[in-house]
């Protein structure tokens, strides 16, 4: 019976199996690299616009959370990748994102490195270039751009919210908005439209409502509900789905290489025009989400609710 111990951030597992190499082979050689890049473009060519948004939105958000999920396989775990995503929550894996950004991320004893760093990450997957040539060292710059990207918008809270809204229960409404802002002329009476000026719309986007907690109070089970809408750039969405399927393609090949496959038949990817890797960042919609909720008063104490009084509730009306 084999063992192999490793880290999720920074908890500690150990896997036994009486062939772990067997398994972690055939795990790495069953990532689809072309599944993402094939799905997009299945999409952008729907006839149903405001669906295909949506879908290349999910997809977006998959392909992100597939790729640092590879990543963190390659980093703490190349010899049991499988076993790694496996213990790997959403919480941990946006945790690991955070503690790279920080510079915090212990690696696998194989890497020898004492500061982890997404140019540090890209040194580690693109080993196979030529050291010190100007291509090879703008290709990394490029990618450690785009990473640094991905992990701002793999962490962003209204990222999170939205794509649980998706996942969970699909409780979202698909479609952008508009805001516009003008000055009354009598009061509670809205400005003309001609008098209106836009600070941004979309076409594309969705809306969801978002339950919190009704103030800071511990043990209170009484919420408020917020009603958040997002906008999109269609085309951001899948460029950078096509960008988030080369990083993949890459670090599979690097887990490869790794994992002993022959060197010489592991390829590694970027886009053929080196202005791919701005694109998604290039353009926008003006304004990017807007929340809006009733006024409470957290502070108040009829708005405080126990367990034990609201099962209470409940029961009287059994």
């Amino acid at each position: 019976m084999e063992n192999v111990v490793f880290l999720v951030n920074e908890e500690p597992y150990c896997l036994w199996d009486i062939d772990l190499k067997t398994k972690n082979t055939s795990f790495i050689e069953g990532v689809d690299v072309e599944y993402f890049d094939y799905l997009v473009m299945l999409y952008l060519e729907s006839s149903d616009s405001k669906r295909a948004s949506v879908a290349i939105k999910t997809l977006q958000h998959h392909a992100m959370e597939t790729f640092f999920s590879l990543l963190g396989c390659f980093l703490q775990a190349p010899n049991c990748g499988y076993a790694w995503i496996a213990k790997c929550k959403n919480r941990e894996l946006r945790e690991m994102v955070k503690n790279i950004n920080a510079g915090t991320l212990k690696l696998h004893p194989f890497f020898k490195v004492d500061k982890v760093s997404w140019n540090v990450i890209a040194d580690l997957i693109f080993q196979e270039l030529s050291i010190g040539s100007i291509e090879s060292d703008k290709l990394k710059e490029n990618f450690v751009r785009l990473w640094s990207n991905l992990s701002r918008e793999f962490l962003d809270k209204n990222q999170i919210d939205e794509y649980n809204s998706i996942k969970h229960g699909f409780r979202v409404s698909a479609g952008g908005f508009m805001l516009s802002f003008g000055l009354e002329k009598e009061y509670g009476e809205a400005a003309p439209e001609e008098d209106m000026t836009t600070i941004g719309s979309s076409e594309h986007g969705l809306s969801f409502l978002k339950v919190e907690s009704l103030g800071p109070t511990k043990g209170n089970r009484s919420l408020k509900v917020k009603q958040v809408a997002l906008n999109w750039n269609l085309d951001k969405n899948a460029v950078i789905v096509q960008l988030v399927t080369l990083s993949i393609k890459n670090i599979v090949s690097r887990l490869k290489i790794v994992n002993g496959f022959d060197a010489q038949k592991c390829q590694f990817f970027c886009p053929e025009d080196e202005s791919f890797f701005e694109k998604p960042w290039c353009s926008g919609v003006g304004v990017n989400n807007f929340e809006m909720s009733a006024v409470h008063d957290e502070n108040n104490a009829e708005t405080r609710t126990t367990r034990k009084e609201l099962l209470k509730i409940i029961n009287d009306l059994s």
